[in-house]
């Protein structure tokens, strides 16, 4: 009888087996296929069902499955599942106003109240660009208040803004009386099982996460983490590693469960999985619904300065996948995601894109010629400290086609300066942050007319008069 039964177990399980067989040998031939196309420095992939882990693969050295890297804005489904936690305990609900649990936060630019929902959907009426503003920490929140504009009325369309996750992590620490820190450990990570997962100071995460890089042209240089914030961590700054993810995916596929332990009512689990419009695409609550090869998908995607992640859920094939990177190329990272995707959705990976490879090349070539070109302007302007007294002859007209020539490029610069937030809805600043390789290329072709336009006005203003007669 025992033999029966476990026969009959292993006819079960067989094809699950087999899948995960067939997943493990096309994902590790498609990244020895493309991989060594690019400089990666680490990669971690993991590959889950509801109940057990069907591949796993740790690409660069001295990582592995346990390895902590930064999240990005995959952060935020881990925040979303603090919030429900709270609503599961009836500590707070996902209508209730926010201005009720903060009362020293002041909602200007709109009648509709401000939701916890509106913070969990992007629905509140924050813009993608104040999301780089930094939100004061609860104590100093309490203690002097602080005003936020709306630019819409909340519930009405979706923009994404980090500035919604950040006052969720501020309204876990009013509700739970504990930091964020402490309250995502107790409450989140450890009933999850996520030992490597945690959240801290940039001087604590340093000690403990992968190595980081950032782009130069296409080559990754060892770098620290950018724009680190203590108040962003909820919206873009925890740290995890794959095999944590895949706990966590799992409890998704699994409605809130881990092995026999529900950590979260399944009504909630699908809620947060449920887009805003109630539709079949959308942003939910820490989650992007929508469809990959004709299948339903949920998923979000995360990078920092120096980091990528992603992470999948196929609710209809009882699949979910994670990819983390210690590097942040946002074009090849997303092409070996999709890759991957393909793999565990039945399709065949499209050969990973090298346009950005090619374009990191081009922006190193194009910093080079510009910087050179800069170099060799300023030597010959400056090599007699002066314009030539036979270039100014008639001096007055030359001055004021100087200063206008001046004035022309320094408008210029700053109209384009103060217009990149408007059109890329991220600060010039943060590019030069995020992606320093293009960020030094466009402060050079922005910045070196004006440098060279202003040496050779002051020459020309500083100039001797020329000789009468």
């Amino acid at each position: 009888m025992k033999l029966f039964f476990t026969t009959c177990l292993c006819l079960l399980l067989l094809p699950l087996l087999l899948h995960g067989q067939g997943i493990k040998q096309r994902v590790d031939a498609y990244l020895l296929r493309d991989l060594p196309k690019f400089n990666v420095p680490n990669m971690e992939v993991i590959v889950v069902s509801r109940d057990s882990v069907l591949y796993t693969n740790s690409i660069g050295e001295a990582t592995s499955p346990q390895t902590p890297y930064y999240l990005g804005s995959v952060s935020k489904s881990l925040t979303a599942f603090g919030v429900l936690r709270l609503v599961e305990e009836g500590r707070l609900t996902l209508d209730q106003p926010v201005t009720t649990l903060l009362p020293t936060l002041h909602v200007t630019g709109s009648s509709t109240p401000l939701t916890v929902r509106h913070l969990l959907n992007h629905t509140s009426g924050i813009t993608k660009r104040a999301g780089f503003s930094a939100l004061p920490p609860l104590w100093e929140l309490e203690r002097t208040g602080f005003r936020l504009a709306t630019a819409s009325e909340p519930g009405q369309k979706h923009e994404y803004s980090n500035l919604n996750y950040a006052l969720l992590g501020l309204l876990i620490e009013k509700i739970s009386g504990r930091t964020f820190r402490q309250y995502m450990q107790e409450q989140v990570f450890a009933p999850l099982g996520m030992a490597h997962t945690f959240s801290g100071t940039a001087e604590q995460n340093e000690a403990r996460v992968v190595a980081q890089y950032q782009y130069w042209g296409p080559f990754p240089v060892k770098s620290s983490q950018a724009d680190y914030a203590l108040s962003a961590v909820p919206a873009g700054f925890i740290c995890s590693s794959a095999a944590d993810m895949g706990n966590y995916l799992q409890a998704n596929l699994t409605k809130g469960t881990v092995g026999t332990r529900r950590v979260l009512d399944s009504a909630l689990v699908a809620a947060m999985h449920t887009p805003w419009t109630n539709g079949k695409t959308g942003y939910a609550m820490g989650w992007n619904q929508g469809s990959y090869n004709g299948k339903r998908l949920l998923q979000h995607l995360g990078s920092t300065a120096t980091s990528y992640s992603a992470i999948f859920i196929l609710p209809d094939d009882n699949l979910g996948v994670a990819v983390l990177t210690n590097s942040n190329s946002l074009g090849f990272s997303e092409s070996v995601v999709e890759g991957i995707l393909s793999i565990v959705t039945g399709a065949d990976p499209p050969p990973a894109s090298v346009t950005e490879w090619y374009g990191r090349w081009l922006v190193a070539v194009l910093a080079v010629l510009l910087a050179g070109r800069l170099v060799y302007q300023l030597a010959r302007l400056l090599r007699h400290g002066r314009a030539h007294p036979a270039a100014t002859a008639g001096k007055a007209l030359s001055k004021g086609k100087a200063v206008r020539s001046l004035a022309v490029a320094i408008g210029c610069f700053l109209g384009i300066v103060f217009l990149f937030p408007t059109i890329a809805k991220v600060p010039f600043l943060s590019l030069l942050k995020l992606q320093p390789d293009i960020g030094l290329l466009t402060l050079l072709a922005l910045g070196s007319p004006v440098v060279t336009t202003l040496i050779r006005t002051g020459q020309v203003l500083t100039a001797p008069l020329p000789p009468k007669g």
